[in-house]
């Protein structure tokens, strides 16, 4: 990506002078139709209030093409980064004091260890002995899938 399309993305993607994750974009203008203006001044008025509005509407087209852009080249770098299969089970324990068990496949980028859920299954904490058979089930049906079980009590909990 070039240095002045990532600057237009910078610029799109600020929010009261900070780094922001999304962005809105709304042109708004309020217009009055021509033949119900009589007087010249109000004329010119609307006529600068449109070439404005114009103006505003030509750059964010400049940004949404550079943004169209900029996800292409990320859509090429998700599709084409190697990944590799996570297994995880976790336990959880709520506010209300009711224990989880969390069993969640992900696929993690090599190449910047995002990672992508891409199952996620719930048990209740009285069927602890299904969550660890299921995952010791599913991490013999895929030999070599990096496993990651984290199931013991927390120290605020004994």
């Amino acid at each position: 990506m070039g240095a002045e399309r990532q600057a237009m993305i910078d610029s799109l993607f600020t929010r009261y002078g900070s780094p922001s994750k999304d962005a809105e974009i709304r042109i708004t203008d309020f217009l009055i139709r021509p033949d119900a203006l009589d007087e010249l001044d109000r004329v010119q008025y609307y006529d600068k209030s449109a070439e404005e509005t114009i103006k505003r509407m030509q750059y964010h087209i400049e940004l949404l093409t550079a943004y169209r852009l900029s996800l292409a080249e990320r859509y090429n770098y998700i599709a084409t980064s190697p990944t590799i299969p996570v297994v995880r089970l976790k336990r959880h324990r709520n506010y209300d004091g009711k224990v989880f068990y969390y069993l969640k496949t992900f696929r993690r980028n090599i190449n910047d260890s995002r990672e992508v859920m891409e199952d996620s299954k719930t048990y209740p904490g009285t069927e602890r002995h299904q969550a660890i058979a299921d995952y010791k089930a599913y991490l013999k049906s895929h030999p070599g899938i990096i496993a990651e079980m984290d199931i013991a009590k927390s120290k605020w909990e004994r």
